[in-house]
């Protein structure tokens, strides 16, 4: 993230997400796609489990594409 930043400092955001995407084609899914927002917002824990359940597997993926290898 830091070299993303150094190498292209005038881009809006260097997470690892926006990285993943650009990079890799992986997508992550914010977490406003599992909860909502706003009025509708649910908490974490009355989000199905099917809904949630490729979310830590999906963060390893970005977090894995991103490392130095």
């Amino acid at each position: 993230m830091v070299a993303d930043y150094l190498l292209h400092a005038g881009e809006r955001s260097h997470g690892m997400d926006v990285l993943a995407e650009s990079t890799y084609s992986i997508r992550s899914s914010p977490s406003d796609d599992l909860i909502g927002k706003g009025k509708s917002q649910a908490a974490h824990g009355r989000v199905p489990t099917t809904r949630v359940a490729n979310t830590p597997a999906r963060i390893a993926d970005v977090a894995g594409a991103c490392a130095p290898d």
